[in-house]
């Protein structure tokens, strides 16, 4: 987590050095824990994992779109980090009939059905 500890400018400042590498030609791969949504608009590709399975694997841009398409829509304004992390992987509802299980057992479906037929990453 290389933005651990680190002020919002600060955090943006390092992924964009790590950004540029990547355009260099250098491999970067990092846990980011809930980055600010400058920050995850610099992310091409992303891996969402939940209790240790793939719940999206693909193009950072694309992440909004295919979480809208399976039931999950983020609203426009909203950080889609917090949004996925918030509403996606867990249930904010004080009063729904809330499943963690259901939510993963769906989540990892989803998946499933969706790589099978669509999973590109971006270059």
């Amino acid at each position: 987590e290389p933005t651990s500890g680190l002020d919002s400018f600060i955090a943006f400042s390092v992924i964009k050095v790590l950004k540029k590498l990547c355009s260099m030609g250098v491999t970067c791969l990092t846990t980011i824990h809930q980055p600010s949504s400058d920050i995850f608009q610099l992310f091409d590709n992303l891996l969402i994992v939940q209790s240790g399975n793939i719940v999206y694997h693909g193009a950072a841009d694309q992440s909004v779109a295919y979480f809208g398409s399976i039931g999950f829509q983020c609203p426009q304004l909203s950080n889609p980090a917090d949004y996925f992390f918030m509403h996606v992987l867990t249930e904010l509802e004080a009063d729904s009939n809330f499943s963690q299980e259901g939510r993963e057992s769906q989540l990892c479906e989803a998946w499933k059905n969706y790589s099978e037929k669509n999973v590109t990453l971006a270059p």
